[in-house]
This record gives C-alpha cells, sequence and structure tokens, in this order.
C-alpha cells in the first residue's frame, strides 16, 4: 500500500480513452518534434507527434517515428521521402532545417492499425478541402 501526500478527489473525472484510433483519415496536426537515439544506438529518428483537430477523435494524438541516421541506408531514405512527403503535404518545398516548418498546418492522415499500433501511412494537402465538405 501506498499512502498519497495529496488525497485525489475522483469524482468529476472522465476517464481517459487511450484506445487505438480508428483506421482512417484524419485531419491533423504536427504539434511537437524530437530527435530520439533508436534502441541499438546506431542512429536516430525524428518523432512527430500530430493532433487531430477535427471529428469525433479531436485532440487525440498520434505518433510517428522517421528514420534519420542508422547504419542501413535503406531506411534513411524511407525516413527522407516521408520527410518530403509531409513537406509537400503541408506546402513546404524547401530544404527542411527546423522541423518547425511542418508545426500547427493542417493536413490529411491515413492511420492504420497493425493490430498492436496505429502508424501514419499517407499525408495529403486536402486538409482545406476535407473542412470545406
Amino acid at each position: 500500500m501506498v499512502y498519497l501526500n495529496t488525497p485525489i478527489d475522483m469524482n468529476g473525472f472522465e476517464p481517459v480513452d487511450n484506445r487505438p484510433l480508428s483506421p482512417g483519415q484524419y485531419i491533423a496536426e504536427i504539434r511537437e518534434s524530437t530527435i530520439k537515439d533508436n534502441k541499438a544506438g546506431t542512429g536516430n529518428y525524428l518523432e512527430l507527434e500530430y493532433v487531430v483537430t477535427d471529428g469525433e477523435f479531436k485532440g487525440r494524438k498520434i505518433w510517428q517515428m522517421i528514420t534519420l541516421k542508422h547504419s542501413n541506408p535503406v531506411p534513411v531514405q524511407i525516413g527522407a521521402n516521408q520527410l518530403k512527403a509531409i513537406g509537400h503535404a503541408v506546402g513546404y518545398a524547401g530544404t527542411i532545417k527546423d522541423t518547425m516548418v511542418l508545426h500547427n498546418k493542417k493536413v490529411v492522415i491515413v492511420v492504420a492499425d497493425d493490430g498492436e499500433y496505429n502508424g501514419c501511412l499517407l499525408y495529403t494537402s486536402d486538409a482545406a478541402d476535407e473542412e470545406d465538405s
């Protein structure tokens, strides 16, 4: 048993829905980006946090990992292609030196579910069209 120094009143608290997002398309924005080392210590990746901005799941978050540095060049190339697709979706055509150019711009993400995790598969710049319909 653990004694809590500060009692927590459980009245008025709504349970948090942490179920994975259903597969489908969502309008979202990148709100956070962080570079982290991979588990093997052989490289690093960019972790992007998307926040769904519309619909039933508004406010829910989904994360994506994009390989930046690795001993194998294939995941690095895949990561570069993913970043290019995101840049295109947000309307950025220059060289990405700072991920802030990707933040707070609406994109449509396609979410897939592999049974254990959600994942972003595709990014389109159709977010403005989606909002208008």
